[in-house]
């Protein structure tokens, strides 16, 4: 579980201002990369990413896997920086979305990757990635 956690935080994204435009999914997909460079676990965890997200990333479930995740974010995250650099090929298909993002990572260089969202509560969250 500790080695799946980086990957998942440095494979996810997302929470919008609940709209359904293509600047809505930029925005939430900056802001997750804001919350991880801060150490927001909070934010991280409850903000940006859907339930069943928080789920696979604390390998808890329901009411506590938000919590979990928060605690085993705080505990096994490595400190590393995330730019993004380019947010392109946005589409989204009702309460679903897709985005290309180029992003640079401290220690794992720079890369292109796909990033699926879906909508919790009418706002865009990370729901993992390709």
């Amino acid at each position: 579980m500790r080695r799946l956690l980086p990957t998942l935080l440095a494979a996810s994204v997302l929470v919008a201002c609940g709209g359904e435009e293509p600047e809505d999914v930029e925005q939430v997909i900056r802001g997750w990369a804001k919350a991880a460079n801060e150490r927001d676990a909070e934010a991280w965890c409850n903000d940006y990413v859907t339930q069943e997200f928080a789920e696979q990333v604390s390998g808890a479930t329901g009411d506590n896997a938000r919590e979990q995740c928060e605690k085993l974010w705080d505990v096994t995250q490595p400190r590393f920086q995330i730019t993004i650099l380019d947010v392109s090929r946005i589409e989204i298909d009702g309460s679903k979305a897709t985005a290309l993002v180029r992003r640079r990572t401290t220690g794992s260089g720079t890369g292109n990757q796909v990033f699926r969202l879906e909508q919790e509560d009418g706002e865009f969250r990370i729901a993992g990635e390709g």
